[in-house]
């Protein structure tokens, strides 16, 4: 939000308690959200969830300090590269470590798997150094200006 130049207002919630606030403004409970008032819509909020769909809203209706680029090819190459090291890093380090740490525990499978653990640190360290390599060619993860693959 900074990035933009917004003053927000930030509410914390656990999802393990949802109040009855957020299910107001989200039934489906999902964080994170926005509530934006803009003076065009006669007092109507706009309620916009998740961080893809916020900065897409973002990048809409604060065209100013573009994140996801100025023209149709930076805006692909920037998306494409959030979604690849979301994806990259969930399914690569994420999943195997929750699998190897917390499910094996809940379904009484033994102990981590060392050899497993051994492997996700492997891909981590893979994806950080690609991301180091990144910003030292680069200034910043894609191109030389700050955009949304940087957050």
């Amino acid at each position: 939000m900074a990035e933009k130049a917004l003053e927000v207002a930030l509410v914390a919630e656990r999802l393990a308690d949802q109040t009855a606030l957020l299910l107001d403004i989200n039934p489906a409970g999902k964080v994170p959200m926005l509530v934006d008032n803009p003076t065009d819509t006669e007092g109507q909020d706009i309620l916009v969830s998740g961080p893809f769909a916020i900065m897409i809203y973002l990048e809409e209706t604060l065209p100013t300090r573009p994140l996801l680029g100025t023209t149709s090819p930076d805006r692909a190459h920037i998306i494409t590269s959030c979604t690849e090291m979301l994806v990259g890093l969930f399914y690569e380090v994420v999943l195997p470590l929750l699998e190897q740490k917390v499910y094996r525990r809940l379904l009484r499978q033994g102990p981590p798997d060392t050899h497993v653990l051994r492997q996700v640190a492997q891909r981590l360290h893979t994806h950080l150094t690609k991301i180091e390599w990144r910003i030292v060619q680069q200034g910043c993860l894609v191109g030389e200006t700050l955009t949304a693959a940087d957050f």
